[in-house]
C-alpha cells in the first residue's frame, strides 16, 4: 500500500476537522499551528481527538491545557529571584517526535519554529536552565543558546 499521501501537507477537511473538535474540549486550547501538519500527523490527531486521548496531545505539544482563573498580584507583597529563561536553537532533529520528546525531557517550551514543506528546519526553545549536552546527544540533536531572556 501506497503511504506517500501521510507526507502531504493536511486537506482542508482535516483542518476544519481539527479546530472543531478543539473547540468542543473544555479547558483545551491548540498549541501548534495546525496548517503546518502533513496528512499522517492530521489523521492522528484527529484520531486521539475523536478518542479522548488528551494526555498523548498534551505531551505532543499538539494542546496545552487553558489557565482560567486570575489572580490579583499585589506588587508590594510579591519577592522573587530574577527570571531568566534560556532560549536554545534546535536543528537536525529529524521527525517531530524527536524535537517533541527533546523539549518535553528538557523542560522547554516551543516559541518559534520554521519548516520548508514537511522537513524541520529548527524550532527555538525556552527554558529554565542550561540543557545538558548528554541530553542533546541523547536526541541526536545540535542546540545553540540564541539568546537569554
Amino acid at each position: 500500500m501506497d503511504k506517500t499521501w501521510e507526507n502531504d501537507r493536511c486537506s482542508p477537511l482535516q483542518l476544519k476537522k481539527i479546530r472543531d473538535l478543539a473547540e468542543k474540549l473544555e479547558g483545551y486550547e491548540l498549541s501548534i499551528r495546525v496548517e503546518d501538519m502533513t496528512k499522517g500527523m492530521a489523521h492522528i490527531v484527529i484520531d486521539d481527538l475523536l478518542n479522548g486521548n488528551l494526555p498523548k496531545l498534551v505531551k505532543a505539544g499538539v494542546i496545552r491545557i487553558m489557565v482560567k482563573e486570575t489572580t490579583e498580584i499585589v506588587p508590594s507583597k510579591i519577592t522573587h529571584g530574577p527570571a531568566h529563561r534560556l532560549r536554545y536553537k534546535v536543528t537536525e532533529g529529524g521527525h517531530l517526535w524527536n524535537y517533541t520528546d527533546f523539549r518535553l525531557e528538557a523542560g522547554g517550551t516551543l516559541v518559534d519554529f520554521a519548516t520548508d514543506d514537511r522537513l524541520i528546519l529548527f524550532q527555538i526553545i525556552e527554558v529554565d536552565h542550561e540543557i545538558d549536552d548528554e541530553l542533546i546527544k541523547k536526541f541526536g540533536l545540535k542546540a545553540e543558546i540564541v539568546n537569554c531572556k
